[in-house]
């Protein structure tokens, strides 16, 4: 039998009659890094505080780890998981070890086991060496390290992050894409909430994408490319623009869709029936097009957008 680490049932949830979230079900494998993707507003954080048990569904059941989330259960959730909330704050003047301090003692830890669950856990994030520093003096990448460490001083097995890439740096984004990889490689079950679709392709295992209210798909990586197999983009860069290459491109059946993303550069949408490439490259030479560039482009982005049906964006046909 598969181990579940998140089991939600026909989760519904209302405010003044809207329906944040709309008989969602989902289940997240423990030992996965489960990715909950959606615009703002799909019902993501609503979905994550029904889970911790900070808001009561109006129908459905969730189980974490096993025990369904209901009043009596909040001691469960609260000893067994981790949360980091989207733009979480903290008081600045306060230094590392008494910030981790106040956490693990909200989170059970007894003022004898603080120090070196505080200790174990800074060295997980790397903060080591900012025991005594301030937390205004910390980059925003070492807040949100600083918010895992919290998270993970009572080594839960299961961390839910919501947003966590929100303000990074490149640099940042990188370390904490490793950190969670680190976590997850120890055996804790990492949820993330995001819209930084970019930074979640490499790193997730699974997904669940949710689109007003509802589940619109769940599965991994390579499920959300069959399920969204209806056109083939290629990202086209040519020598000039003389002639213009879009009025070949409106002459092609098998292109579907196209737009200029940059001088020179055109994503095309093109049937799957077949690969067209070679047809295009003729296409565009007989008219006395050079092709500098031809690149199939299949990131986690153009999919989602396909499956949430946001194809108003594509200029063109």
């Amino acid at each position: 039998m598969v181990a579940v680490a998140i089991e939600v049932e026909n989760l519904t949830k209302k405010f003044k009659g809207f329906k944040a979230v709309d008989e969602l079900s989902m289940r997240v494998l423990k030992g996965s890094i489960h990715g909950l993707l959606g615009p703002n507003g799909a019902g993501k954080t609503t979905t994550i505080k029904c889970i911790l048990g900070v808001l009561t569904p109006d129908n459905g059941i969730v189980r974490v780890l096993g025990v369904q989330v209901k009043g009596d259960t909040g001691w469960f959730v609260k000893r067994n998981v981790g949360y980091v909330p989207e733009n979480p704050r903290v008081p600045e003047w306060c230094n590392v070890y008494e910030i981790m301090y106040i956490y693990a003692r909200l989170q059970g830890l007894s003022s004898k086991d603080c120090r070196s669950a505080i200790l174990r856990s800074l060295e997980t994030v790397g903060l080591s060496d900012k025991l005594q520093s301030k937390v205004g003096k910390l980059s925003r990448g070492e807040r949100q390290r600083l918010m895992i460490a919290q998270a993970i001083v009572h080594e839960p097995e299961l961390l839910i992050l919501d947003e966590p890439f929100i303000g990074l740096d490149p640099e940042g984004i990188v370390e904490i894409k490793n950190l969670i990889s680190e976590l997850s490689a120890s055996g804790t079950t990492v949820f993330i909430s995001s819209h930084v679709l970019k930074e979640l392709e490499d790193i997730v295992t699974d997904l669940t994408i949710m689109f007003k209210g509802k589940r619109v798909f769940e599965g991994d990586i390579e499920k959300l490319k069959i399920t969204t197999s209806d056109y083939t983009v290629l990202i086209v860069t040519v020598e000039k623009e003389t002639p213009d290459p879009m009025e070949v491109f409106s002459k092609l059946s098998f292109i579907k869709s196209y737009e200029k993303i940059k001088p020179k550069t055109y994503r095309l949408y093109l049937r799957t029936d077949r690969d067209y490439r070679g047809e295009l490259s003729r296409a565009l030479f007989s008219s006395g097009i050079t092709i500098t560039s031809m690149s199939v482009e299949e990131d986690l982005r153009t999919l989602y957008l396909r499956l949430i049906g946001l194809r108003g964006e594509h200029t063109g046909r």
